[in-house]
């Protein structure tokens, strides 16, 4: 298996969003590290989806759609 080579990025983060970034962290027994590398897989493929026009939803178990997420271009 190939180790992936990783790099550093240093953000700056607003007070209210590095919280926010921790209590997910806490919340799912995560890093920082990994709640920012799922926000941007999660941010991935709904960019990609809405680029072919179609919407990123919450549904419930039947699919009834309970929040429809706006992207912001």
């Amino acid at each position: 298996m190939e180790k992936t080579k990783m790099r550093r990025l240093n953000v700056n983060l607003p007070e209210p969003i590095f919280k926010q970034l921790q209590e997910l962290a806490s919340e799912s027994g995560q890093t920082l590290t990994q709640v920012v590398r799922n926000g941007l897989g999660l941010a991935d493929i709904a960019y990609k989806e809405a680029n072919i026009g179609h919407k990123l939803a919450i549904t419930d178990k039947r699919g009834k759609v309970l929040k429809e997420i706006a992207l912001v271009n």
